[in-house]
């Protein structure tokens, strides 16, 4: 039998606890009627909906480096009438005090996904920031009038690729060991140079050191997230962000901080150093996601990103996956 923590009442007033349920009669219903979501946090939401400049951003994946958030939201089928939510946190790691506490994404926050928006209501939402390296299971029960929906999901805590320890050098050098066959696509795209050509000059001007997040491996400055990204590299080196841009910037540039620059395997499948030994671990959803939350429209005419592919998630393919169209490894349109 599971501690027992004190109950409390999340945003919507709705029970939140750590907590086994005994010698409940209930009906159970199927998976498909709810689901758990890890929900991606970008910048640009932070600012829109006047969340604490400090909110760590989330990419939407359930294998996340240390300290790194993971924003959990029950789902529920559009118009399902939920009387109570309850979170379990069946498993931890070890030594680990990690918890499930209340999410700091308000209740007028819709879910990322404009498809999910359509099919699904939001429940209640969760967060939880793996200390410890492993698995955590994460349960939900959300009661309705006359009957009881379940749904589970598995986060992942693991630290980034440190080149240093396995005799090579560059980025995906490591992931190429095995996956060979998808450097060649990958060096095609610009996610390949999407560093290199921001902090030489290469691209528009309008580049500032928090844009780091989207353009290299595992950047987080929040204290506690040290898990071999970017940031930690820098700091262990004492790089700092340029003040002018220059060709040297990325010459110049640590070769263990440039192995963990740009866009690359890990920014979508999350830290892999425990894949090789246990490839289960680095699962990926495949939903629209993970692509949304760099290739969803914003209007900004003075940078590259207005240029960037970009999408209106409300408006193209809502119900659709990204990779049924796009090879996400070379994500020019093609018939897969």
């Amino acid at each position: 039998m599971k501690k027992q923590n004190k109950q409390r009442r999340g945003a919507w007033g709705i029970v939140m606890t750590v907590v086994v349920l005994l010698g409940l009669s209930v009906n159970w219903v199927q998976a498909q009627d709810i689901k758990i979501n890890t929900r991606p946090l970008t910048p640009q939401e932070i600012v829109d909906n006047g969340l604490d400049a400090y909110t760590q951003t989330a990419n939407g994946t359930h294998v996340v480096g240390l300290g790194q958030p993971v924003y959990l939201e029950l789902l529920v089928e559009a118009g399902t009438v939920v009387t109570q939510a309850v979170w379990t946190l069946d498993s931890v790691v070890s030594g680990s005090t990690a918890t499930l506490t209340d999410s700091p994404i308000p209740p007028t926050m819709p879910t990322y996904d404009a498809g999910d928006q359509n099919d699904f209501d939001v429940i209640d939402r969760a967060l939880i920031v793996p200390d410890l390296q492993g698995v955590y299971e994460i349960s939900v029960q959300a009661f309705t009038v006359d009957s009881t929906l379940t749904a589970s999901k598995s986060v992942v805590a693991s630290m980034f690729f440190d080149e240093r320890n396995y005799g090579t050098t560059g980025p995906d050098t490591i992931c190429m060991v095995c996956h060979a066959d998808k450097k060649g696509a990958i060096d095609e795209t610009a996610h390949a140079s999407s560093l290199v050509t921001k902090i030489t000059g290469e691209d528009s001007p309008y580049f500032a050191e928090y844009c780091i997040q989207c353009h290299a491996v595992g950047y987080d400055p929040t204290p506690g997230a040290v898990n071999g990204g970017f940031d930690d590299i820098a700091d262990e080196f004492g790089w700092t962000f340029p003040t002018e841009w220059s060709t040297n910037n990325w010459t110049d540039m640590p070769a263990p901080l440039q192995a963990t620059s740009n866009i690359q395997c890990e920014n979508c499948h999350g830290p892999a150093i425990d894949h090789p030994e246990n490839p289960e671990t680095l699962s990926i959803e495949g939903t629209r996601l993970l692509c949304l939350r760099c290739h969803a429209y914003l209007p900004y005419p003075q940078s590259d990103r207005s240029v960037m592919p970009a999408v209106d998630p409300e408006e193209h393919n809502p119900e659709g996956l990204c990779h049924e169209c796009h090879n996400p490894h070379h994500p020019n349109l093609e018939e897969l």
